[in-house]
């Protein structure tokens, strides 16, 4: 027979018990589900301390607005603006990437479907450092869009712009086709 002492005894060990095992649970979840939202889509080449004089702004991490005919990019296009600079007098390039995770079949065959990368943001558009179109890409394909740009000291927006060119009259097939893509920066080291 248990006496009321061994009860007592078998009741604090079982509280015990449970409170190590919720606090090693919740420490193994914190531990294993922590990201950093900082510099997610950046890759640097270059000596690993530099990585902490380098920032990097991948702004909303998709892309935004509605994707129609457009006679330029700037009217109906969905766009990204990402901004970087320095904090350090290392001489850094930066290189552009867009990843091709799914395009849909007749969006990789238009001439229509079309990609801008312009200096600045979407309400202060510079100049246009390149441009081309998607045909004959892939999924899982790697696009360079704007390879050698200087990181200054000074934050630098670029913005990403995707559109149809309305004179080049896409194809109604386009309609419900899937682009999934996302823009990730590689910092390279200049010696």
């Amino acid at each position: 027979m248990v006496t009321k002492m061994e009860k007592k005894k078998i009741v604090l060990m079982t509280i015990v018990v449970f409170v190590a095992g919720l606090i090693i649970t919740g420490a193994s979840y914190a531990f294993w589900s922590w990201s950093s939202n900082i510099n997610k889509n950046v890759v640097f080449n270059t000596a690993s301390n530099l990585k902490n004089y380098v920032i990097y702004n991948e702004g909303e991490s998709n892309f935004t607005g509605e994707l129609n005919a457009s006679n330029n990019y700037l009217t109906g296009s969905i766009h990204s603006t990402i901004s970087i600079y320095k904090t350090t007098n290392v001489n850094l390039l930066a290189t552009i990437h867009m990843d091709i995770n799914q395009i849909g079949s007749n969006m990789k065959v238009s001439s229509a479907l079309k990609w801008v990368v312009t200096e600045g943001t979407t309400s202060n558009v510079g100049s246009v450092l390149a441009k081309g179109n998607f045909i004959g890409t892939n999924n899982g394909d790697t696009l360079t869009l704007v390879p050698d740009l200087t990181v200054n000291t000074t934050e630098t927006f670029y913005t990403i712009w995707i559109w149809l060119d309305a004179s080049e009259n896409p194809s109604d097939s386009l309609s419900g086709e899937t682009l999934d893509t996302n823009i990730w920066t590689e910092i390279n080291q200049v010696e």
